[in-house]
């Protein structure tokens, strides 16, 4: 049972990340992978187990087959995800990483509607310009765009 806290601490002192780390720290990776855990960084890479490379699932009949692209599991590797376990357990899995950074500098910006908003994600995510891309609504008027970046220092405000 590896937790994304536990991955990401083993992961950062070798200086990389899974491009998708679900906010829950408490999630394990067969978690994430079985229930489809997203997160800001998902508009770039797809959810979690988009960044997945193959699985080891554990069958109702006790066996453990590896599931990957390519491989004679191929269609348990893409049905897997969602299923909540009623297909298998994911027992480990192989995961894209990225170079880490130390830090992730923030921007928000308020914006006053959907549209604004819907519109500004758009363009942000077309130019590829941010790490982590989010939009949170309070109220019909009011809309915050989250966007990050990995960065090695802190600027100063």
């Amino acid at each position: 049972r590896v937790t994304m806290e536990k991955l990401v601490d083993t992961l950062v002192p070798f200086g990389v990340v899974p491009p998708v780390i679900p906010e829950f720290k408490h999630i394990t990776v067969g978690g994430s992978i079985s229930g489809v855990a997203g997160e800001s960084s998902s508009y770039k890479y797809g959810f979690f187990h988009d960044t997945c490379l193959s699985y080891e699932v554990l069958l109702a009949d006790g066996s453990v087959v590896t599931a990957q692209p390519g491989g004679e599991y191929e269609d348990l590797f893409y049905a897997l995800p969602g299923t909540y376990g009623s297909l298998g357990l994911v027992v480990s899995a192989t995961i894209k990483l990225e170079l880490a950074k130390p830090y992730v500098a923030m921007q928000y910006r308020l914006c006053r509607s959907s549209a604004e908003l819907v519109g500004t994600m758009k363009r942000r995510w077309e130019a590829d310009a941010v790490g982590f891309l989010e939009g949170l609504g309070y109220s019909e008027d009011s809309f915050v765009l989250c966007e990050g970046e990995m960065v090695d220092e802190v600027e100063a405000v």
